[in-house]
């Protein structure tokens, strides 16, 4: 009885925090996806008056926004639910980027007056998540939005052989060839700033108050 109650007792703790270490992640999660939220309402808002304004097809309209919700839906679902916290990215930032990159890439490719904006809303997404990714992942955002830039221009090339067209699309790969390194090297440089202040924040705990946690603070920074 005296060997196996401690265990008992000191299993509650254990188990608590666990619930609430998934509760805090799950409302990160939450939170993030809801912040998401106005942005594709917004290009939604001003895709829509464009059609209003017959600059393009209704159709491609609908298009995209069924795009749109499809994913948003299965996004909101997945992370209300809490599967995400099985995932090894519990708040699902990379496969939210990756959607958010190829929706850019069907607007641009659908809808022609919507090609400059389509950029600006891409360095929009890469600035806002590159920070919460690691480098590797980093690197797979700048791939796929190459490739799928890429494949824009050859089809819109392959449509227009002789016009003029393969002209702007060869301007628009090369900004897009600097605009996402130079955002990464920018993202790389951010992330470098935080680890040094955690560094920093974790020797003055250490000098302060000597205990462990400022440790396991620097240990996290290494």
């Amino acid at each position: 009885m005296l060997t196996t109650s401690p265990a008992t007792l000191s299993a509650g703790p254990d188990e608590s925090s666990i619930h609430a270490s998934s509760a805090t992640v799950h409302g990160q999660a939450m939170r993030r996806f809801v912040l998401t939220l106005p942005s594709y309402v917004l290009a939604l808002v001003v895709l829509y008056i464009g059609a209003w304004l017959n600059l393009f097809p209704i159709e491609r309209a609908h298009l995209i926004a069924v795009v749109i919700a499809g994913g948003l839906g299965t996004f909101g679902g997945l992370i209300w639910s809490g599967l995400t916290l099985r995932w090894r990215d519990p708040l699902a930032v990379l496969p939210q980027v990756l959607f958010s990159v190829v929706v850019v890439a069907l607007s641009y490719h659908l809808i022609e007056i919507s090609r400059g904006v389509a950029f600006m809303w891409l360095a929009v997404i890469v600035v806002y998540d590159m920070r919460r990714l690691p480098v590797k992942q980093v690197r797979l955002v700048i791939a796929a939005a190459t490739v799928l830039q890429l494949a824009n221009s050859i089809s819109i090339w392959v449509a227009h052989p002789n016009g003029p067209k393969l002209i702007d699309e060869l301007l628009n790969l090369g900004c897009l060839a600097l605009l996402l390194p130079t955002l990464a090297m920018v993202s790389t440089h951010a992330r470098t700033l935080v680890k040094r202040r955690k560094q920093q924040d974790g020797a003055l705990w250490c000098a302060i108050h000597g205990g462990d946690a400022g440790h396991r603070l620097l240990q996290t920074c290494e």
